[in-house]
């Protein structure tokens, strides 16, 4: 949902960026201790050999002319453990070597197309998603990057003569994904009574310490949910589930208007 104001930092995607370049950093690490003390393998050059010819192919002519030393060494490899003869060029070479020490290994098919970096940055927002969302239900000053539709349908459990089933303001702002502040807002902008904010002696779920929280009247979810549909086109969701989220809101609203006319004309 955008907001007003300055562009928030998204320091959970950098926080889960950096984390995932330095477990790849102590794993190149640790692969290279391990060749170290154990030494090269004939599959090991052939994984070079690979790289080097796919530069060659590919590659500009700085990145060619950075492998020559790479080639060399290999040659110098090659006199000692094979293959042995002479090539017309160093392509030729690199070909040779690959089917000499990886035989059958068809290295054109693991050639990264950019799928492995398109995955692992998908995997970076799910745990930057999944990171603020725990802030968000730790603190009143975080909000989740998205609404929760699951959390949306339990507003359906809702009963107007039985506070013990009204939301809070935490629970209003993880299932909308609007921040506490705007909430508090609407409320103070449709003067509740002394009977429609309660406290009670239950705490939330995922909550085992802390103040009581207050809990809402179900006219005051009413109010929040017609601001939930109404920015619903400005969050950063996927179409399929902007549409999810739409028919949800409106599930809760439609039973929420029916509980609410039912306790009403019972009074």
């Amino acid at each position: 949902m955008t907001r007003p104001g300055r562009p928030r930092q998204n320091r959970e995607l950098d926080e889960a960026r950096a984390r995932m370049k330095a477990e790849r950093a102590w794993l190149v690490l640790t692969i290279r201790r391990v060749v170290e003390r154990k030494g090269l393998t004939g599959k090991d050059c052939a994984r070079v050999a690979a790289s080097l010819l796919f530069t060659l192919e590919h590659g500009t002519e700085y990145q060619k002319a950075r492998c020559q030393r790479r080639i060399r060494e290999l040659n110098d490899w090659a006199r000692a453990n094979g293959p042995h003869g002479r090539w017309s060029n160093d392509r030729e070479f690199l070909e040779h070597f690959v089917r000499e020490h990886a035989p059958g290994w068809k290295w054109r098919e693991c050639i990264n197309d950019g799928t492995r970096v398109r995955r692992n940055e998908r995997n970076v927002k799910e745990i930057a998603e999944s990171a603020r969302f725990c802030k968000a239900i730790r603190t009143r000053f975080v909000t989740p990057d998205a609404p929760d539709s699951g959390g949306l349908l339990r507003f359906r459990r809702i009963r107007p003569s039985d506070p013990s089933t009204w939301p809070t303001v935490r629970e209003l702002k993880l299932a909308t994904a609007i921040p506490e502040r705007v909430i508090q807002k609407i409320v103070a902008t449709l003067r509740p009574l002394e009977s429609e904010i309660v406290t009670i002696p239950l705490r939330h779920s995922f909550s085992r310490r802390g103040a009581v929280p207050k809990r809402y009247h179900p006219r005051f979810v009413l109010a929040v949910l017609d601001l939930f549909v109404s920015c619903l086109p400005a969050y950063s969701v996927k179409n399929e589930e902007l549409k999810r989220l739409h028919q949800s809101a409106m599930k809760v609203k439609r039973a929420l208007m029916l509980k609410l006319r039912a306790s009403g004309s019972n009074t």
